[in-house]
C-alpha cells in the first residue's frame, strides 16, 4: 500500500472542511511532528493551494465561479 505524504493528507483534510476558517499546525499535528507539519503547510502554500494570513496562520481560498 502506498502511502501518502503530510502535504496531501492535510490538503485533503482542508479540503474536507467544508466550513472553512483559518487553521495553525497544530491542528494537523494527529498527521506528523511539528516540523513537517510546519514543512507541509509551507509547501502547499508555494503550491498556491492555501494563503498565509499571517506568519503561522493559513486559509484556503474559495473562489467564486
Amino acid at each position: 500500500m502506498e502511502r501518502t505524504n503530510v502535504s496531501t493528507e492535510i490538503y485533503i483534510r482542508i479540503q474536507k472542511n467544508k466550513e472553512g476558517g483559518a487553521f495553525v499546525a497544530s491542528d494537523f499535528l494527529d498527521m506528523g511532528e511539528y516540523k513537517a507539519v510546519s514543512k507541509a503547510l509551507e509547501r502547499l502554500e508555494e503550491e498556491h493551494k492555501i494563503i498565509s494570513i499571517i506568519r503561522g496562520v493559513y486559509d484556503c481560498p474559495h473562489y467564486s465561479k
